[in-house]
């Protein structure tokens, strides 16, 4: 298992997700493609909120982006290398490791060329690579806050169903027709003869939203589930290492 490997995967796999949950969220601020409605103030107010746009999109792709990095960068456990009998451990071997091998230096028949420069360089990269862990750990919550928050806002505008110009008792009038109400009905989502005959602007709103945020509540909730296990992972990362390897050294020849 490598913790680096797992960062670089999480991160791959958010950018797409953060780019649908963008669009999305565009897509729902202009009914009919047309910039009016949203001028106009004739938008749904789940759809205004934006949680597509700045939490499961551009805070998810800068969480994203910290994630590929990091995985790139080598550090003493990202280290991977196996010395063999026969071959002498060169500086460089060593260089990586050392933090975790200066208990066994004492030992005689182990060649290893260790300075205390190489040695103070490795034990700082290892606390550089404990540092950027802890960044990374803190990165996963923001982005799991900031998509969970987009999941739940996606829910609640399915649930309470669009904005938009119906018939009331008073004449035509813009508001939310198809929201639950104890006296008059549970909700439209399993009721379809509601989604053509009560909104009359903008057309098809209905089908629209409805598509589009439970695109953006599917993505976003895989979002979250992913930054979760994420945490996971830079916890592991922070009491293990960044690469739990096979490195091992065996006895050589002097």
């Amino acid at each position: 298992m490598c913790v680096s490997r797992c960062l670089r995967c999480v991160g791959v796999s958010l950018v797409p997700m953060a780019i649908v949950c963008i669009l999305c969220n565009i897509l729902l601020l202009v009914p009919e493609l047309k910039i009016q409605f949203l001028l106009d103030g004739h938008v749904t107010r789940e759809a205004t909120w934006a949680t597509g746009l700045w939490g499961s999109g551009f805070l998810v792709l800068l969480g994203a982006r910290a994630f590929v990095q990091s995985s790139r960068t080598r550090g003493c456990c990202a280290f991977r290398s196996q010395v063999t009998s026969g071959s002498t451990p060169s500086r460089t071997d060593f260089h990586h490791r050392c933090f975790f091998y200066q208990s066994e230096i004492w030992k005689p028949h182990i060649c290893i060329f260790l300075t205390r420069v190489s040695c103070s360089r490795c034990c700082q990269s290892y606390h550089v690579s404990l540092l950027q862990m802890l960044c990374q750990l803190l990165y996963s919550c923001l982005c799991l806050l900031s998509a969970a928050s987009c999941s739940l806002v996606s829910a609640t505008g399915l649930s309470q169903g669009p904005l938009c110009l119906y018939n009331d008792s008073s004449g035509p009038t813009w508001g939310v027709p198809l929201q639950p109400l104890p006296g008059r009905h549970s909700g439209y989502l399993f009721n379809r003869t509601l989604w053509s005959g009560v909104c009359l602007e903008p057309s098809s709103v209905v089908q629209w939203n409805l598509v589009l945020f439970s695109v953006m509540g599917t993505v976003s909730g895989l979002q979250t589930v992913l930054c979760g296990a994420n945490i996971l992972n830079s916890i592991l990362g922070l009491i293990l290492g960044r690469g739990l390897s096979h490195s091992k050294i065996s006895p050589v020849s002097v």
